[in-house]
């Protein structure tokens, strides 16, 4: 015997609640799950692109540092007075007044496009003169190399170098 009444309907009313609220819930859960990836995947391709642009930058700052150098060197090279100058001090390294000079002028350099030091090899990468004085740098062995390919092909050379002065900075 089938009995239909008011506790039958209500027992029928609640399990549609309960499917009910089981499908919301479940529907909810698959929308979060949904929502959440995608929202990994775009802090991910964020953060990618981040540290993309930030590359990028370095490397085009980069760029422009050593453009600027190798214009600086390039400036120097092709200064008839400078070279002129170099020569003379060169042919006569024992000339106090002609050396006093060179300094003044790599003093100049140093100071007004804000370097650190400015060094004076000769043709075997000997150094010669410094501006600072102390600025004591010791050219690792590549450096009578790289002074040779300079003076072979005319061309700025960029080469490593030690620390000095007793600090961490690294110079080129």
């Amino acid at each position: 015997l089938l009995a239909s009444g008011p506790a039958t309907a209500r027992r029928a009313r609640t399990g549609a609640t309960l499917a009910l609220i089981a499908f919301v819930l479940l529907a909810a859960t698959s929308l979060l799950t949904v929502l959440a990836r995608a929202t990994d995947r775009q802090a991910r391709d964020a953060a990618l692109q981040l540290v993309t642009t930030v590359a990028e930058f370095k490397a085009d700052h980069v760029t422009v540092w050593f453009s600027e150098r190798g214009a600086d060197a390039t400036v120097v090279r092709d200064n008839g007075l400078v070279t002129d100058k170099l020569v003379r001090y060169f042919q006569r390294s024992s000339d106090v007044a002609l050396g006093a000079d060179v300094d003044r002028w790599m003093g100049a350099f140093v100071k007004e496009l804000g370097y650190a030091s400015a060094l004076l090899t000769d043709h075997t990468g000997r150094l010669r003169r410094a501006v600072p004085r102390d600025a004591v740098v010791a050219l690792k062995a590549p450096g009578s190399q790289a002074v040779a390919a300079a003076l072979a092909s005319h061309q700025v050379q960029f080469i490593d170098m030690a620390p000095f002065g007793g600090t961490e900075a690294q110079f080129l």
